[in-house]
């Protein structure tokens, strides 16, 4: 099947979506769409297990390359707490900026781990102003409207104190409200289209355009970071949707805490032992199961035998399957094979089995042309025997 390259394109999901009757007419009068596509399509998910195929066959597609266009809406009061950073300043705002005020909003609203996104940099409202992007996602943290933005102004507060004069306006006007008061957040890796031509309502002549500026995947910051892996696209999918519970196993789970107490100091409503979406040490509901690696023979021997500069001295964490037989290296690196270069803001990582070392990217990069980065597979470098035996 042909990978969709624009708004309106059918591509694997599209047509998922519509074999299995979970797009809705234009017309329809009620609302209870669950996801909306930029142009204008409407999407109803009625059970969980359909939200469950539905994040799975979303994953697939972003990492097949398809361009995607879907805004993900809140239909109950309770949401995954989930901030938007819009800023405006000199320059773009760094990864470890981006880093920096997910962990400084983890405490000061007493939440966390935080997934942070970043997108692109786009032209401010005047020169020489860089506009940036930054999504802010608390997989574990549920939440209302009214806490959701009792906590932004936290966050706002406090990184007014530990950045100041760093976006034009200050941060309450740089964390965006609309997110909290709206009810739809695009997707990570769904890419902005706008309608442009004469009139509206369907005059011939107008058509949507894709503007690009996917959000990828930077890190997992705050308390107990390590128990939301961030390994695959599908991973990350999960751990970056609002919606609450995204399938049948935290649905259960959910039902049954629903006596639990929700209370914070500044009384957001906050479920504080709410299911995590994947412990480092059992499988995910989702599939797969992952444990962090603490041996250090073992971190030592993937620093020093497998991977190499700079992306050695850039693993920030190694994880290995519960079968033992992958092991996925993360790093700050942003140096990318197949492109041949750097990238902005997405980093690689590295799959490793005992056929050897495969880079892989988080970025959906066009320049890297003829194959997205997202689906880049990079040959298998061959492991040392040395290597081999200290991990198997």
């Amino acid at each position: 099947m042909a990978v969709a390259r624009g708004p309106g394109e059918w591509g694997q999901l599209r047509r998922w979506l519509h074999d299995n009757g979970h797009v809705a007419g234009r017309d329809d009068p009620s609302c209870d769409d669950t996801h909306r596509l930029f142009d204008g399509g409407r999407i109803r998910l009625r059970t969980a297990d359909a939200e469950e195929e539905f994040l799975r066959r979303y994953a697939s597609a972003w990492a097949d390359g398809e361009w995607l266009y879907v805004i993900e809406m809140r239909t109950a009061p309770l949401f995954r707490l989930v901030m938007e950073v819009d800023a405006e300043s000199a320059t773009c705002l760094s990864d470890d900026e981006a880093e920096m005020v997910g962990r400084t909003c983890c405490e000061a609203a007493g939440v966390g781990p935080c997934v942070v996104l970043v997108a692109p940099p786009k032209d401010g409202s005047r020169p020489p102003l860089v506009g940036s992007g930054v999504h802010m996602h608390w997989p574990t943290t549920q939440t209302d409207v009214a806490g959701a933005l009792r906590a932004r102004s936290l966050c706002a507060a406090a990184l007014d104190l530990a950045m100041p004069v760093r976006v034009v306006g200050g941060w309450d006007r740089a964390l965006d409200p609309c997110v909290l008061t709206s009810n739809g957040i695009r997707m990570v890796g769904s890419r902005k289209a706008e309608m442009v031509g004469e009139g509206g309502g369907g005059v011939s002549g107008e058509r949507f355009v894709d503007r690009g500026r996917p959000y990828a995947f930077l890190a997992v910051v705050g308390p107990d970071a390590d128990s939301v892996p961030c390994i695959t696209p599908h991973d990350i999918v999960c751990a970056t949707s609002v919606r609450i519970p995204c399938d049948a196993a935290m649905r259960q789970q959910s039902s049954m805490r629903q006596q639990s107490s929700m209370r914070q100091e500044d009384n957001m409503q906050r479920v504080s032992n709410a299911p995590r979406l994947q412990s480092p040490t059992s499988p995910s509901p989702r599939g797969g199961g992952w444990q962090d690696v603490r041996d250090e023979a073992v971190l030592g021997a993937v620093r020093q035998l497998v991977l190499r500069e700079p992306h050695a001295s850039a693993m920030h964490r190694l994880s290995r399957s519960l079968d033992g037989s992958t092991y996925v290296a993360m790093t700050h690196s942003h140096l990318c094979r197949n492109k041949g270069g750097k990238h902005r803001h997405a980093s690689v990582y590295f799959v490793i089995t005992r056929a050897g070392s495969s880079q892989r990217c988080f970025a959906h990069d066009p320049s890297a042309s003829p194959v997205p980065c997202s689906v880049y597979r990079g040959p298998p470098d061959p492991l040392p025997p040395q290597a081999s035996r200290i991990l198997w």
